[in-house]
């Protein structure tokens, strides 16, 4: 099996027209690459082009509480097998009682009326997420759900991504490169920000791509 991330220039400028896709996992859609696509719809558009080359027996993995869920919804061919996440909308495979600590995140797997008790040594909101996006992924590949949770929650992260560097004082680095994954970082660290400490951050977003994105960042 080979897992890869699709970006829009290539589906625009069909750089994987040779690869046969079994599935499409749809994550979330926010500002980016604007310098290139110039309209969100446009970026929609790009994305979008993954599920609907799609065919029948494949499937298809929706994030439900991102704004544009039920649009990429909407393009999936007839035939492709859907499966929705979702923490605030009620959907396929939920995620409820969500608490962080230093250690990672915790919480309880909502799927086909069963419970699962998840600990992961990830943390932020954007890390369960992605784990709902891969729990997901797992089910429309036949794969057990017990199987598939014992191996997320042997995973330790990715180096920069929300990383742990220090714990007194409490140091974080992380890769937020859009206003949306700055805002989701922010928020992470709130969550493991004592009461009654401070949170500072210090932030970045150099290059000459899109520059739209750095005041808004700001």
């Amino acid at each position: 099996n080979v897992v890869m991330e699709v970006s829009s220039h290539a589906l625009d400028q069909n750089r994987v027209g040779g690869c046969r896709f079994n599935g499409a996992v749809f994550t979330n859609l926010t500002q980016d690459h604007l310098d290139y696509h110039i309209t969100m719809e446009n970026y929609f558009k790009a994305k979008a082009l993954l599920f609907e080359h799609l065919t029948e027996g494949d499937f298809a993995v929706i994030n439900l509480d991102d704004e544009y869920g039920q649009k990429f919804l909407s393009v999936v061919p007839e035939g492709v097998r859907k499966f929705t996440y979702g923490v605030k909308n009620t959907a396929d495979i939920m995620a409820k009682d969500i608490e962080f600590s230093l250690n990672g995140a915790e919480f309880k797997l909502l799927i086909n009326g069963e419970e699962h008790n998840v600990n992961l040594h990830m943390n932020g909101m954007f890390s369960v997420y992605n784990v709902l996006a891969a729990v997901s992924s797992a089910v429309a590949m036949g794969i057990d759900i017990k199987v598939a949770l014992k191996a997320l929650q042997n995973v330790h992260g990715v180096a920069g991504r929300f990383e742990i560097v220090n714990k007194k004082p409490l140091v974080i680095v992380d890769y937020a490169h859009t206003p949306d994954g700055l805002e989701n970082v922010l928020k992470s660290a709130r969550e493991i920000t004592p009461k009654d400490g401070k949170l500072i951050c210090l932030f970045g977003c150099g290059g000459d791509r899109d520059a739209t994105k750095r005041p808004k960042m700001g």
